[in-house]
């Protein structure tokens, strides 16, 4: 019984910390500058480091940018909606033939109760190895705490392929170590990867098409269950028509662990230059779907991103 309560008790603490997920896997954003929220209850991150750390070099403009950030989570009764804000901040410098990422995002709950906060910290780096290949590795690191506290520590490494100038292929592979402290404490690491195809062009108007996918292992628990287990898919729509940048990724997420499936639909618009000041507005709907009894979470984020494009 006791072993049972004890996995129980780590299970909800390490289902809610989770990276969100990138358009970057293949080839870079468009989109200059905007966070990945989904659920805020769950680790967030933002648009300067990619989650390939190779992808990044494919980069055609540096930058350096910050927004504000706010989200509505409805959850199903006898639980209170809550409100959440925070902000993102973040890097990307491009030398010849590599580049450097750095971001922080931090959210913190409002209502009902100021006692929980998600924040995030990445670190990417990635080299220009000729016209075809750049490899990438990064470091991330992410945290949640309400009283409780869990850390995800993790590091990437990653590759990227271009075959005709517009045409791309990408893939990393890490490892997530979870530190669990609320009296039991825990830790353990589980394996990630991450796949992506996708087509990102050049000119007066400009391209991304991305589709990736990831694979997240189980945390294995002190009570012998397993939690954090993930897959997901994302298909990515981007453009830039004379420095009008148009942007919708559409994200499917299924926490294996967790019987829960998330669908969400992350939008941008704004104005991104080759260089100088950016401005751009982001919309994302999430919708968390408990498997098992239908309920539903629905969360609404907006966020306002200026960077300057260099």
């Amino acid at each position: 019984m006791m072993r049972t309560l004890t996995a129980l008790i780590v299970a909800l603490a390490t289902v809610c910390i989770a990276a969100a997920a990138q358009a970057q896997v293949a080839a870079p954003s468009l989109v200059p500058a905007a966070p990945s929220v989904i659920d805020p209850v769950r680790v967030p991150d933002a648009n300067f480091t990619t989650s390939n750390p190779a992808a990044m070099q494919w980069s055609t403009t540096g930058r350096m940018g910050f927004g504000q950030i706010r989200s509505q989570r409805d959850v199903p009764p006898p639980a209170e909606d809550e409100s959440w804000d925070g902000y993102h901040v973040g890097l990307r410098w491009l030398g010849e033939s590599w580049g450097l990422g750095l971001e922080r995002v931090s959210l913190n709950r409002n209502e009902p109760n100021a006692d929980l906060n998600t924040q995030a910290t990445n670190v990417a780096i990635s080299l220009g190895v000729n016209d075809l290949i750049t490899i990438g590795g990064a470091l991330d690191n992410g945290e949640r705490d309400n009283g409780f506290r869990d850390e995800i520590t993790g590091n990437t490494l990653g590759v990227s392929l271009r075959f005709q100038e517009q045409f791309f292929f990408g893939a990393a592979f890490g490892n997530d170590r979870l530190e669990h402290t609320n009296g039991t404490d825990y830790d353990d690491s589980r394996g990630v990867s991450r796949f992506g195809i996708g087509m990102r062009t050049e000119g007066e108007v400009m391209w991304h098409l991305e589709y990736n996918w990831s694979d997240k292992d189980s945390w294995d628990t002190p009570g012998g269950g397993n939690v954090g287990g993930e897959s997901a898919t994302q298909a990515v729509i981007e453009a830039n028509v004379s420095t009008i940048v148009l942007g919708a990724r559409f994200h499917n997420i299924k926490y294996t662990d967790a019987d829960e499936t998330v669908d969400a639909q992350v939008f941008d618009v704004g104005w991104a230059p080759e260089s100088g000041l950016s401005v751009i507005g982001h919309l994302e709907q999430t919708t968390i779907e408990d498997d098992n009894t239908g309920d539903t979470t629905d969360i609404s984020s907006t966020a306002i991103s200026v960077a300057y494009l260099f």
